[in-house]
């Protein structure tokens, strides 16, 4: 009822008024109390004043701009990644002898798996099966047991997907429920930032982090 909320519509500016004011006292406390002895002329306030609040412009223009996403690019690495996929599946069922529609995603049934095969037990889950991580991965491949190296792929592939690249257009997976079409027909996504937001004043990004790309595979 508007006569009742109405007189605390404001109480977030409220709040958040009395909150950066409470937090520029303790700043200067902090200044005064712990001065910088390297370099007393960069106080905490100094670093806010100079450093961080200039930058804000430039980081939501980044957010209201986004960046461009090639689909015929995206497609052509889907594309190549389930392809490898699918090699990497038709590997595991010949040496394992199982049909290629096996759960080779599934830890569970991979460790059902290696015990049915006789392979020894490196360690076991709390469930009762085998487990399959990736210490045991590297120990079953020293003792010899076949495509290990195309079990570790075919995982680093599978988070690929899920997390970066998605399966196809209709897949929520990834980046790809960020991806939004902009009136002039250009594929965009305009992640958040948050800046100087980690407890080491650095920048970091969310829906999607853009900053947590992979350099390796």
């Amino acid at each position: 009822p508007y006569n009742i909320l109405s007189k605390y519509a404001v109480m977030d500016a409220i709040a958040t008024f009395r909150a950066y004011y409470a937090m520029v006292k303790q700043v200067h406390t902090i200044d005064k109390n712990f001065p910088n002895d390297k370099m007393p002329e960069w106080t905490l306030w100094r670093w806010y004043t100079d450093i961080m609040m200039p930058v804000y412009p430039d980081f939501i223009e980044m957010e209201y701009r986004g960046f461009w996403v090639d689909r015929d690019e995206q497609h052509k690495g889907q594309k190549f990644l389930l392809d490898k996929r699918k090699e990497l599946e038709k590997n595991m069922a010949k040496a394992w002898n199982v049909p290629e529609t096996f759960e080779f995603g599934s830890s569970t049934e991979l460790g059902k798996l290696f015990e049915k095969l006789g392979w020894p037990c490196v360690e076991r889950g709390k469930a009762g099966y085998y487990n399959t991580s990736e210490s045991c991965l590297v120990e079953w491949k020293r003792l010899g047991k076949p495509c290990i190296d195309d079990l570790s792929l075919y995982r680093t592939i599978g988070t690929f997907l899920h997390t970066f690249m998605a399966t196809s257009d209709d897949d929520e997976a990834g980046w790809n429920k960020f991806i939004k079409k902009d009136k002039d027909g250009d594929y965009k996504i305009h992640c958040n930032f948050n800046v100087n937001g980690t407890t080491s004043f650095r920048n970091i990004g969310s829906e999607p982090n853009t900053q947590q790309i992979p350099v390796h595979n």
